[in-house]
């Protein structure tokens, strides 16, 4: 069963549970856990892309106007995954190499958001 779910702000449930944002022919899914962040590369019919020569990495935007970036590691046979050991950030941008040709998406920290509230 693949539920692929909308509500009001767009923002869309992918196959893994995550969120999923679209860039040009491809989606993104992101997953964060305590200790890691997990990544699918999605075709344009949310199915989870093979991560064979996919490569990849997430740039963490802090509060304190820093950076940090990171290289994705493959993770089974369709994902990629970074460990966090600092969850403050506020946004992060991950960016996939495919073919040559670089896709990438920015998303927000939710688990920041809702520490803040």
């Amino acid at each position: 069963l693949n539920l692929l779910l909308t509500n009001k702000s767009q923002v869309t449930i992918g196959p893994h549970g995550g969120k999923v944002k679209k860039t040009e022919n491809f989606n993104i899914e992101k997953i964060q856990s305590h200790e890691n962040l997990y990544v699918f590369l999605l075709d344009n019919n949310f199915k989870p892309m093979s991560n064979k020569g996919i490569t990849g990495e997430i740039r963490f935007y802090f509060l304190d106007k820093t950076t940090s970036d990171i290289p994705l590691k493959p993770f089974e046979a369709d994902g990629f995954v970074v460990g966090i050991n600092d969850t403050g950030y506020h946004s992060c941008r991950i960016t996939f190499l495919i073919s040559g040709k670089s896709i990438s998406a920015k998303f927000d920290n939710e688990s920041l958001i809702v520490l803040n509230k």
